[in-house]
């Protein structure tokens, strides 16, 4: 195990959809990613594995340009993703479980 490393996260993009104007008959694109995620202990081993969700849609003023649009849209997602693994990390049974068998008895 490295010195210094509690634990190694691992995401994987399982599925991605992007919709446009043209298929949506709507003002907007939008980018939905799956994930998979997996924490490893640093000798390797599984601590857990879940799945999550992430979604962007551009906001009609970046409909100037479609690449824009769509970078904004992807953009979104992304920032979706960060703020769901930031908020809902401890949340998760196996990471919550890891958690609190290095805290220790008495807690953190």
């Amino acid at each position: 195990a490295a010195a210094g490393i509690d634990a190694v996260l691992v995401p994987t993009i399982e599925e991605q959809q992007y919709s446009t104007p043209r298929e949506t008959r709507l003002e907007f694109y939008e980018a939905w990613f799956k994930y998979r995620l997996r924490l490893y202990a640093p000798d390797g081993s599984l601590i857990g594995e879940w799945f999550m969700t992430a979604y962007g849609k551009s906001p009609p003023e970046f409909m100037r340009s479609a690449d824009d649009a769509f970078n904004e849209a992807v953009r979104l997602a992304l920032r979706d993703a960060g703020a769901k693994l930031a908020t809902g990390f401890q949340a998760i049974p196996e990471v919550k479980a890891w958690l609190d068998s290095r805290a220790g008895p008495g807690g953190a």
